[in-house]
């Protein structure tokens, strides 16, 4: 299901595609979306970068907002009433100069109406429309009304700048044409990812990217990485159904075949995220919203264009820890969790009941089923097993946010 009132006919070309490929149309129609970044990165860079930002802020706009009406039909004017009603609570908090209640009024505001969203579509399966980009537009206004907040410290005491890494902070409140723009950029308004308003801003302004080199072939072989794991789930996903492990006659299969299935099955079935974020992630790197800096590969200065990028594959897919796989799966989410939710908690003084909270807010963001409160409570007891039994014998430790 994706919205309602698109425009079309049911027996559109993409349901006919669909059905010819065997697919899923709304698995078909998110892909079309997302490979129209890599045009719309064309024009953007061709035809509007050289452009005042008032003209990227409305490039930015239009084009991601189009990109949902095809999407999600009308049901897309759900984000734009999001977003005005976020704004001005903000506009009203900064004139009362209540920003910290002006950011939790967003957070509250956007996770109840995500939460309502799910109760008015939910059904038996896991269906993607509007509540899926709504999912990206709850932690990017969040983030972008905390970082207003954040903003008051910062101009009273400027943070001395990462290498490399703007300030999320915002001093003064962005007009609502500039967080139409950044809400609904094309490289992020569907499947995320996450970045500050800053780093969206200094692209606007033409003064995000350093230099160039290196971009087209990165951008270019993150989309076909992309499409052959888009590939691979289409050709074995069929052959390998996740859903086979809660018929009946599954639990008649020895014991040790259930639990390759599973691991088989759980393999190809989050071929598709990665697939969808390798595919994303080159319209970031075309567009230029993927550069991140210069750093230095054989003693030489290269720019890098892995900013946004929300999956590492070949750490993903080597790693054996539960840790590996939190710094290389679903990388800006687990960012935004740390920054956002994780850190604010740092008042309970106890790193385990930090961990709790942000596991809690995952959850909730992610429905009200109770497999999802299971899922990361799984996750928190996986972590602290983990963590003991690295410690217990001395093995190596594997990166992470936590």
């Amino acid at each position: 299901y994706m919205g309602d009132k698109r425009g079309m006919a049911d027996e559109g070309f993409l349901h006919v595609a669909a059905a010819a490929i065997g697919t899923p149309e709304p698995a078909l129609r998110v892909l079309v979306l997302l490979l129209s970044g890599v045009p719309l990165s064309a024009i953007y860079n061709i035809a509007i970068a050289h452009h005042k930002a008032v003209v990227q802020h409305v490039y930015f706009f239009l084009s991601g907002l189009s990109l949902s009406y095809f999407g999600f039909g009308l049901s897309c004017f759900h984000l734009v009433a999001t977003i005005i009603a976020s704004y001005l609570i903000l506009v009203v908090a900064g004139y009362l100069h209540q920003r910290a209640i002006g950011a939790a009024a967003v957070s509250l505001f956007t996770m109840g109406y995500l939460i309502w969203g799910y109760i008015e579509n939910a059904t038996e399966s896991y269906d993607v429309d509007w509540t899926t980009p709504h999912c990206v537009l709850v932690m990017r206004l969040t983030g972008f009304a905390i970082d207003y907040y954040d903003g008051v410290a910062e101009a009273a005491a400027p943070a001395k700048p990462s290498k490399g890494k703007l300030s999320p902070a915002i001093k003064t409140l962005p007009n609502l044409l500039e967080i139409l723009g950044y809400c609904f950029c094309f490289c992020g308004v569907t499947v995320g990812p996450q970045y500050s308003f800053n780093t969206y801003n200094a692209l606007a302004s033409g003064t995000l990217i350093k230099s160039t080199a290196g971009r087209f072939a990165t951008g270019l072989s993150r989309l076909l990485l992309g499409l052959l794991y888009i590939v691979v789930l289409a050709v074995l996903g069929g052959q390998v159904p996740f859903e086979y492990v809660f018929e009946e006659k599954f639990l008649a299969d020895p014991l040790w075949y259930r639990i390759a299935y599973i691991f088989v099955a759980g393999k190809l079935n989050l071929m598709k995220y990665i697939g969808v974020w390798l595919v994303n992630d080159a319209s970031c790197v075309f567009s230029g919203m993927g550069y991140s800096g210069e750093t230095t590969a054989d003693g030489k200065m290269v720019a890098s264009w892995d900013g946004v990028s929300n999956v590492r594959p070949y750490v993903y897919e080597s790693t054996i820890t539960l840790k590996g796989v939190i710094s290389a799966f679903n990388i800006n989410t687990n960012q935004w969790i740390m920054h956002y939710v994780f850190k604010r908690l740092r008042f309970l003084n106890n790193k385990h009941l930090s961990m709790i909270g942000s596991m809690l807010y995952l959850a909730i963001w992610h429905g009200y089923y109770v497999g999802y409160f299971l899922t990361f409570a799984l996750e928190f007891l996986t972590l602290m097993v983990e963590n003991a039994l690295v410690d217990r014998f001395s093995l190596p430790q594997s990166p992470a946010l936590y």
